[in-house]
């Protein structure tokens, strides 16, 4: 895997003043969308960002050398004198867009912004209709919430709910971000409008092994947990961890898992559901041995497959 890792702040071609953040990457022939995706994000079905920010169809193969972007929302620093709208005209390309800022970032209109403060800021999707489209369904692809049409729609000031084929909208997307280890530690955050990273493939996959010795370790302490019937601990232990460190996508399916797992044991149902289909999302093919898991725990891993 080739990178020129660095963290863009690139204006939109159409768009004035509009941002995007993003890592590039150098495709080798083995590549697809989705293998970067679990890679970058810990998360297979994300590869629709890749494909979008890159302009590819779901058809299109990754040649080797190809370089693509990788989008990422980003963090800056509140400087003195910056208000949301003076940030949304210059990031988003219109001051009008401050609220949104202030919606992504718990801040109401009337809160003072606070010098030296992060700031988390989308990478921002130019989307032409190939067809005729609903801004309901691009939520549901892009936000997995069809009721996000209205965001869309408030966000591009229009008001027709459907693009006619060759139309364009601009989609925001404050929530999905590489994963860590991919960034330089500091350097990398984008603080200005060519901001670069100064680290290497070899720096990042020394980041990738020491994380994933730590996350191995934690899941560790989980399973003991569980094999003590401390399962409040188990629930415990695996929310740090994930709010703690970045784990990766095989990762992530392990401690989704386990927590599915206690979650049923406490009589949780819902919040099982919910951990079984994070396991889903990203391993559609997941099963569990009914000779070592209980009938109890995989009715709940049936019903979360049954509701996807």
């Amino acid at each position: 895997m080739t990178l020129a890792l660095g963290l863009l702040a690139a204006s939109s071609p159409t768009v004035a003043g509009a941002s995007l953040g993003a890592v590039l990457h150098v495709s080798r022939g083995s590549d697809t969308p989705e293998s970067l995706a679990a890679t970058y994000y810990g998360n297979r079905s994300r590869a629709l960002f890749i494909r979008e920010a890159n302009r590819l169809r779901s058809t299109d193969k990754l040649r080797e050398g190809q370089t693509l972007r990788i989008p990422t929302a980003y963090k800056i620093k509140i400087r003195r004198g910056d208000t949301l709208e003076r940030l949304a005209r210059r990031f988003l390309g219109d001051g009008r867009r401050g609220r949104f800022l202030g919606e992504w970032n718990g801040i109401k209109g009337s809160d003072p912004l606070k010098v030296g403060a992060e700031l988390t800021m989308p990478f921002l999707l130019q989307h032409t209709a190939r067809a005729p489209e609903s801004l309901s369904t691009l939520a549901r692809s892009f936000y997995g919430d069809p009721a996000q049409g209205k965001l869309l729609s408030a966000y591009n000031f229009r008001q027709a709910p459907v693009l006619a084929r060759g139309e364009r909208l601009l989609i925001p997307v404050p929530h999905v971000r590489v994963r860590s280890v991919w960034l330089a530690s500091q350097g990398t955050r984008a603080r200005s409008r060519h901001a670069r990273s100064t680290s290497t493939v070899s720096d990042a996959e020394e980041r990738e092994q020491d994380l994933a010795r730590r996350v191995a370790a934690r899941l560790r302490d989980a399973e003991q947990k569980w094999r003590e019937g401390s399962y409040e601990d188990v629930v415990d232990v695996l929310s740090r961890l994930l709010n703690d460190e970045d784990p990766s996508e095989a990762q992530l399916v392990a401690v989704h898992r386990l927590l599915g797992f206690a979650y049923v044991a406490l009589g949780h149902e819902e919040p099982a559901v919910a951990e079984f289909r994070e396991v889903l999302q990203r391993d559609p093919a997941a099963d569990l041995d009914p000779a070592v898991v209980s009938p109890k725990i995989r009715a709940v891993f049936d019903r979360a497959r049954d509701e996807r």
